[in-house]
């Protein structure tokens, strides 16, 4: 853990990692790196390149859907009336906070992350592909990529390793949810504890064939376990699938 204001801010392995480097930190969702990043940088800037991935806005795809919310320092003074506080940016850092997002937001910043551009997802092959130039230098989209894969050969997303044939890059993750009343309509009725949302989301490929970008929530399981449980099963039968297939050409 770190101390900030007399507070503790927990690692996710309240054992703790050891001597970790910025790729491993992320491999194995080391908190502490980007607790240690959310005292370096502000709100805002963190919301600058949430926004350069796509986070925060629609993204235009035919359903109905929502925005989700990329907190800044204006938005806290406007919607909140208070000034925004560092400790707020702490939890931010790692997904908390205001912070939200959808699923098929999630798929294109993962997505955007190994094209090179944002896409404005069709659900029909015919329709025009829209897209637009993620505004990140190549070195940084290497790197992202680079971490992701050790999340897969060295960090939370093992298991899906043993899949043969697939070439998988991945972050997993937990959503903090909020907590409810079991009686809405009773304000002395007490609140429940919720458990956190799980999260897998990755970019794949089997052998040389077209690569794609799955995403996975389930809600209210409380560990990315069962996410990468859910990953590691359609891994499995995809590649049966595709070596079937492959074996009828």
């Amino acid at each position: 853990y770190i101390t900030f204001v007399d507070r503790k801010y927990h690692c996710n392995n309240r054992d703790g990692h050891g001597h970790l480097n910025v790729r491993h930190a992320i491999a194995k969702s080391c908190n502490i790196l980007f607790y240690k990043l959310g005292q370096a940088i502000s709100i805002d800037i963190l919301a600058e390149y949430a926004r350069k991935f796509g986070l925060g806005h629609k993204t235009g795809i035919v359903f109905q859907e929502a925005s989700g919310l990329i907190p800044t320092s204006a938005w806290k003074i406007k919607t909140k009336g208070e000034q925004w506080w560092m400790g707020e940016t702490l939890s931010a850092s790692i997904g908390q906070s205001y912070l939200l997002v959808t699923p098929i937001q999630v798929a294109r910043f993962i997505s955007a992350i190994f094209t090179g551009y944002l896409v404005q997802p069709r659900i029909l092959s015919e329709e025009t592909i829209t897209k637009a130039p993620l505004q990140i230098r190549p070195e940084t989209l290497d790197f992202l990529q680079d971490s992701m894969r050790k999340v897969v050969t060295s960090g939370t997303g093992q298991r899906v390793n043993t899949v043969k044939d697939l070439t998988i890059f991945a972050k997993s993750g937990t959503a903090q949810a909020c907590a409810f009343k079991t009686d809405p309509n009773n304000p002395n009725s007490h609140t429940s504890a919720v458990l956190e949302h799980a999260w897998f989301a990755s970019h794949f490929r089997y052998k040389n064939e077209k690569p794609l970008t799955m995403v996975i929530m389930v809600e209210n399981v409380g560990s990315a376990r069962v996410a990468i449980n859910i990953a590691k099963k359609i891994f499995t039968q995809y590649r049966q699938l595709m070596a079937k297939q492959l074996e009828t050409n």
